[in-house]
């Protein structure tokens, strides 16, 4: 199988926070003039931009994989990585969501996508028992070029990957990734709306194009779990996702009776905890085959 090209160019300055130092003012022809400001690099989640760039492009980085299973049996159906980031020498682990934020804004979301898919693929095999999905930026998933890529990469993959689309968050996201859908589900790639739920942008995303199966927020299941309004609403939500052919998946299930609940609700998998944490391609595989 022949790797990803080249990352995007990753190195650029931009991004970089521009902030003032009080400076001694001048005046010329009775106008204020101001000495220019001095740019210093922004760090997020303990990065600058250019480290964060780098331990992209170096793939500096694992993939755990976490099981989605049939509710009726608990029997895993499928698994998804997750992006985990390796322990800074002498220190803790450090958590994925501060530094994947860190990442998209300094715009390098897309060559995060790039990398994970990358490393993901690279960490399943194909005579696994259960497929594997990636998580997949909207916005990097409608890029020409980023797409181009990615179908070359996936195309002989066919039903060994699924692709979980993020987002999107807004419109402006909706028609480049919705026409996308479609030649990935030609090659075989089964295509999961992630993050699924009663705003008008997941609603759209449903209603134009055929999605393999639906992931339920995880808002959605903590509302279902707290009232009966929001029992009406996943409820809701299942029955139309059946009505697309998508089997639904409730994330962030961490007890038996959220479990038991999601059963009398519809939903027809699940994900979270009480069905496994997310481990090392190795380790789940010496744990299954026990």
């Amino acid at each position: 199988m022949t790797a990803l090209a080249a990352p995007y160019t990753l190195l650029r300055r931009d991004g970089e926070a521009r902030i003032s130092r009080p400076e001694p003012s001048h005046r010329t022809m009775g106008r204020h003039v101001s000495t220019p400001v001095d740019v210093l690099p922004e760090r997020r989640a303990g990065l600058l931009r250019p480290e964060a760039a780098r331990l992209i492009a170096e793939r500096n980085f694992t993939v755990a994989f976490q099981p989605v299973v049939r509710l009726a049996d608990s029997r895993p159906v499928s698994h998804e990585a997750l992006l985990r980031l390796r322990p800074l020498p002498g220190g803790a682990s450090q958590p994925a969501r501060p530094f994947v934020d860190a990442v998209q804004g300094w715009g390098l979301g897309m060559a995060l996508d790039e990398a994970v898919l990358d490393v993901a693929l690279a960490s399943w095999p194909r005579a696994a028992d259960t497929p594997m999905s990636v998580n997949i930026g909207a916005r990097s998933l409608g890029d020409p070029v980023f797409f181009a890529r990615a179908l070359v990469r996936l195309g002989g993959e066919g039903a060994t990957v699924a692709l979980e689309i993020a987002g999107p968050r807004d419109a402006t996201d909706l028609p480049a990734m919705i026409a996308m859908v479609p030649a990935l589900r030609a090659v075989g790639v089964r295509v999961v709306l992630d993050d699924f739920g009663p705003d008008e942008v997941s609603l759209a995303c449903i209603r134009q194009t055929r999605f393999d199966e639906v992931k339920l927020s995880g808002a959605v299941v903590g509302e279902a779990v707290a009232s009966e309004r929001g029992r009406r609403l996943l409820r809701a939500l299942v029955r139309l996702a059946d009505a697309t052919g998508a089997r639904t998946v409730a994330k962030l299930i961490e007890t038996v009776p959220q479990a038991r609940l999601m059963r009398e609700l519809g939903v027809g998998h699940g994900q979270g905890w009480l069905f496994g944490a997310p481990v090392p391609m190795a380790t789940d595989r010496r744990r299954r085959a026990a």
